[in-house]
C-alpha cells in the first residue's frame, strides 16, 4: 500500500466527525481504527499507548481535536484574479 493511501479510512472518519467532537472534546485526542471510534484521551501519549495496547503494530490514527484554522489563499496566487481586471460596482 502506498504511503498516501495509509489511514485513508481513519482520516475520512475523523473529517466526518470533527465538527461534533470539537464541541464536546476540544483540545483532547481521539483514537481511530478504520471507521471505529476508540476513545478520547487527555494527551497524545495516552491515546498512542492505548492504540498500541489495542492494535499492536497495526496502523491507527491519533489526532488532536481542535477547530480547523481557516485556509486563505489570495486569488492572485492561484492565477484566478489578475490586476488588470476590476469588479464592477
Amino acid at each position: 500500500m502506498k504511503n498516501n493511501q495509509l489511514l485513508e479510512k481513519e482520516k475520512k472518519y475523523f473529517s466526518g466527525h470533527i465538527s461534533e467532537w470539537v464541541i464536546y472534546y476540544p483540545g483532547k485526542y481521539v483514537l481511530i481504527k478504520g471507521e471505529q471510534f476508540c476513545g478520547i484521551f487527555e494527551s497524545a501519549e495516552d491515546a498512542l499507548a492505548e492504540g498500541v495496547r489495542l492494535f499492536g503494530k497495526e496502523s491507527f490514527l491519533v489526532r488532536k481535536i481542535e477547530k480547523p484554522e481557516p485556509f486563505e489563499l489570495p486569488s492572485f496566487a492561484l492565477g484566478i484574479f489578475h490586476g488588470e481586471y476590476s469588479c464592477p460596482v
